[in-house]
């Protein structure tokens, strides 16, 4: 049987209500007392009672992330994408400095999401919720409100984004750079190959690649805005859709570097040369695109660093649940290589 607190108390020569507030790191207790009590505690190797500590404290020390997709494919597909595990990195690291766990949790029912919700939320599982990412009309960050609970969103809402905690980066901008960047290259014939109306990261890309051909005085041409699945998409084979309609650009922006890559696998194939033929960039500076033929021009969108402010961010609104909402734009950078 492992040690108890009457143990640690009896060895201590202090009364287990100290000890309790050693383990709860209650401020009232001396440094002196403190130190005593937690080489004790490593002595006789204890283990604190994880559950009593949170009925005790009202605090379960956990933090759910919740992803969610309409398909089981779609949800493997994202937790296999390197955006997404630098983003639960940096959630992470953060929750292991403040002494918090982690719960992941998918939703791909929806059906089932507003119980699987409530049970995060109001069932003494977490106290509070990271919820990626965010879809046009999104049921989640309603029930989510409704529910009263602290949550931040990553991925700017498009709606009541005043009224939401939320972080990102600016998806807008980074688009309008990249277009005038393939301006500057000389490209007339830029398309943004992704497009999803369902999601605000995919719309904001899109509207930022619109303003910055009107701001240079080139036509918005609706043929070259490509539509595509959210990160299930394949590139090849859109690439293939692309060529066969007889429209083909001298320049790319990809939703983001999978489906870049799958892109220019199908230009090589078919004897487009990169850059010399078509101009090809995305988003998310993933390991292997500097490592691509030709290296790949890419936005780091910093997710590692995303999840970092968005764990800080719903901390914060855990000790003080009348916060002002907050919105945190992460920055950007384009890693500027061969492609273009």
């Amino acid at each position: 049987m492992g040690a108890t607190l009457a143990d640690i108390a009896k060895r201590a020569n202090v009364s287990t209500s100290t000890v309790s507030r050693v383990i709860s790191d209650h401020p009232g207790i001396s440094e002196e007392t403190k130190k005593k009590v937690q080489i004790i505690m490593k002595e006789l190797k204890y283990q604190p009672n994880m559950a009593a500590r949170s009925l005790a404290n009202k605090s379960t020390k956990t933090i759910g992330i919740v992803f969610a997709s309409r398909t089981e494919g779609a949800l493997v597909k994202s937790f296999k994408y390197p955006r997404t595990t630098d983003i639960i990195g940096g959630l992470s690291i953060t929750a292991y400095k403040n002494n918090y766990n982690l719960l992941l949790s998918s939703l791909n029912r929806m059906e089932n999401d507003d119980a699987k919700i409530r049970e995060l939320a109001m069932g003494g599982i977490t106290d509070g919720i990271v919820y990626y990412f965010s879809r046009v009309n999104d049921p989640i960050i309603e029930l989510l409100k409704k529910c009263g609970t602290p949550f931040v969103v990553i991925g700017r809402p498009l709606t009541d984004a005043d009224m939401i905690n939320w972080v990102d980066t600016d998806n807008f901008d980074s688009a309008y750079k990249l277009t005038e960047m393939m301006i500057k290259a000389g490209r007339k014939k830029i398309a943004f190959a992704g497009a999803s109306p369902n999601f605000s990261i995919s719309i904001d890309k899109v509207e930022g690649y619109k303003k910055a051909l009107i701001d240079n005085g080139y036509p918005v041409n609706e043929n070259l805005i490509i539509p595509g699945r959210f990160i299930t998409e394949n590139g090849y084979e859109l690439m293939k859709k692309i060529i066969g309609s007889g429209i083909v650009p001298d320049a790319i922006i990809a939703q983001d570097d999978i489906l870049a890559f799958g892109m220019m696998n199908c230009m090589n194939e078919r004897g487009y040369r990169i850059p010399e033929d078509i101009s090809v960039a995305s988003f998310d500076n993933i390991p292997t695109s500097e490592f691509s033929t030709p290296a790949l021009t890419t936005v780091d969108t910093n997710a590692y660093t995303q999840g970092v402010k968005a764990c800080e961010m719903l901390l914060s609104k855990i000790k003080d649940e009348k916060m002002d909402f907050t919105n945190i734009i992460v920055p950007s950078e384009i890693k500027k290589r061969n492609s273009i």
